[in-house]
């Protein structure tokens, strides 16, 4: 049986590495194992076809999984499949983690480092009652502002209904 390096080299997965991560704050950061675990399971995948299409099957697979691991693109069937690869913090995790997930919500792509470190605080389940409600505050005011992707808006109030226990309606 062949192997992705027969394909592809680890230089082209670094390559989606690098460009993704250039784009995102250090809690949506793919990694070459994450993505050589993908297109190791793309290649079994693809094994229908011909050897010729093999190498642009895996890149895509590698690429998709890529952003949306990091949140630059929404979920589609082909991502779907690698759910059990995505990060701790990613939304759609099998297994969340509550820092995580507050590392990966505050490191989307439009926010600023004084804006990341609002949501970091606010977000997290460590933070004292005073600097909770200040940040909160001033996370709402963010959102607010339109300052934030819409889905970078939904992630916030997803999380935060969670962490607090509340409906989203409520927040």
């Amino acid at each position: 049986m062949s192997s992705w390096s027969d394909y592809i080299t680890e230089d082209d997965l670094q390559s989606f590495v690098d460009s993704t991560n250039n784009e995102v704050g250090p809690g949506r950061y793919v990694t070459i194992d994450q993505l050589k675990a993908v297109v190791a399971s793309a290649l079994e995948r693809y094994d229908y076809l011909p050897e010729s299409e093999k190498a642009n099957a895996l890149l895509w697979d590698a690429s998709q999984f890529a952003k949306y691991s990091a949140g630059l693109e929404d979920q589609d069937e082909d991502t779907s499949r690698y759910v059990s690869l995505l990060a701790s913090g990613h939304p759609d995790a099998l297994e969340p983690d509550t820092l995580a997930a507050a590392a990966w919500i505050a490191d989307a792509p439009e926010l600023d480092p004084s804006q990341r470190a609002v949501i970091a605080t606010a977000l997290s389940p460590n933070s004292d009652y005073l600097r909770l409600v200040h940040a909160t505050s001033r996370m709402k005011a963010i959102i607010a502002s339109g300052r934030v992707s819409e889905k970078t808006a939904q992630n916030i109030e997803s999380y935060t209904a969670r962490l607090l226990n509340i409906p989203t309606a409520l927040l």
